[in-house]
Formats: C-alpha cells, structure tokens, sequence
C-alpha cells in the first residue's frame, strides 16, 4: 500500500511537470523558475528569493534548491525550487525509476546498502520517498543544494494543532524544539508573534 502511495505521488508529479510544459509552450515563453510545494504544506515566515534566485545560478545550471531538513537521508520534498533545464529530473524521474529500476540488481545493492528503514517492495528491499526523489535527480545529473530557515521554512499542516479549548486563538505546533524545522528562531518567531504557545507536542 505504501509503495502504490509513493507511485501515486510520482505519477502527479509528472502531471504537474507535464501541465507546466504546456502551459510554457502556449505562453511561447519558458519560465524562469519553478517552484514545487508539497498540498499540505505551509510558511511561517517569508521566503528569501534574492537568496534562492542567486543560488539556482542561472537558466543553465541544473540545481534543485530544497530544505536542510533532509533527515531522512534523501531531499526535503515539501518544497523545491529550480529552472526548467532540471525539471524533468524533478517531475518525471521519481515515476520512471520506479517503473524502470527499481528490480534491478544493482538498486536493490544501493538501497540495501544505504541502510534505509522504510519497507517498500515485496521482497523486504527499503527504500524511502525522500530517497527516490534525491536518486532521480541525481541519476540525471541535477544538484540538490539544501538552505536553512533563513531562506525559507516550511512543514506539513499535520503538526499545525489548535488547543482543544474551542475559546482560545492560541494554537500549538506539534514539533519539538529540538527539530530541525524549530532551527534558525522560526518556532521562536511564531511564539513571540503569538501564533502559537510553544513548540511542543500538542
């Protein structure tokens, strides 16, 4: 079931990158970058675009700009930012190695060997998403840069929780301190603007 969710997934991707490419095409212009962000995902603070515009480099470099919260061992896929040379790496990759690679031997060693934890195919061989997405483009001779939240932050709408009391505003963000979406003062931030009470499980 969790690997038919992550083909799912891939096969929007491609229709995403696919939609994009139309829409280029009927404008008679490419556009200058694309950003991808994850449906349930939101921003507590400004994002920093002279920063990633400088660091994307310009319409020929093949760079995919993404959080440094990559814990899982592959990209952040919350959100991406990159110009159009690398977007089918972002788009289509994922789809067409799931479908093409994924049985041959030498995956199976590479994944093996990386050690991930996340079950995926029927014969025990651990894969995750975040880890197929950083293979693909890769694979296709893209480069994943990583920035902290002084460029931008964003996490899934999951660990957005109001209190349980239906008369307080205040609301909770069910991370920790400690985690990496916490780093560079953006839970302090939403703190002090009393957006929420604390960084904390809610």
């Amino acid at each position: 079931m969790r690997a038919q969710n992550h083909a799912r997934t891939y096969y929007h991707y491609s229709l995403c990158g696919r939609g994009l490419a139309e829409m280029a095409l009927a404008r008679g212009a490419n556009y200058e970058t694309m950003v991808r962000v994850r449906e349930d995902a939101y921003a507590p603070r400004s994002v920093d675009v002279p920063l990633i515009e400088m660091t994307l480099g310009d319409a020929e470099e093949r760079v995919v700009v993404t959080s440094a919260c990559d814990t899982w061992g592959g990209v952040n896929d919350k959100i991406a930012f990159f110009r159009p040379l690398v977007a089918p790496a972002y788009f289509e990759g994922p789809l067409e190695d799931t479908f093409m690679f994924w049985n041959t031997t030498q995956v199976k060693r590479d994944v093996v060997s990386s050690g991930r934890l996340d079950p995926l195919t029927s014969d025990g061989v651990s894969i995750d998403p975040e880890f197929i997405l950083l293979d693909a483009i890769q694979r296709r001779q893209g480069q994943v840069v990583t920035l902290g939240a002084n460029a931008f932050a964003f996490a899934p709408a999951h660990t957005y929780r109001p209190f349980d009391d239906p008369d307080t505003e205040v609301n909770c963000l069910h991370v920790k301190q400690t985690s990496c979406f916490c780093q560079g003062g953006v839970c302090d931030d939403l703190k002090e603007q009393g957006f929420i009470v604390s960084p904390t499980s809610c």
